[in-house]
């Protein structure tokens, strides 16, 4: 949700924040948009791009704490 809220604020819309739906377990999580928030957007923003710039993959995390994560196979499918 930040990052949408970053993406509209760089198109110059007034963001307040946004509210995160779950259907599944009918839950909401409201999200605020503040100076912090957007800092913390564009931090994680940046480290997504230097990943992606970056020669080599990251080295796999132990595969104890992929327990549950929808993207185990991407990482593990070789294995």
């Amino acid at each position: 949700m930040r990052h949408y809220c970053l993406l509209l604020a760089r198109l110059g819309v007034n963001v307040a924040g946004g509210v995160v739906h779950y259907p599944l377990i009918r839950r909401t999580t409201t999200v605020e948009w503040n100076a912090q928030a957007r800092r913390e957007a564009e931090e994680t923003e940046q480290r997504a791009l230097e990943v992606i710039a970056a020669d080599q993959p990251a080295p796999r995390l132990p595969r104890s704490h992929c327990r549950g994560c929808s993207y185990r196979d991407y990482c593990w499918g070789d294995q």
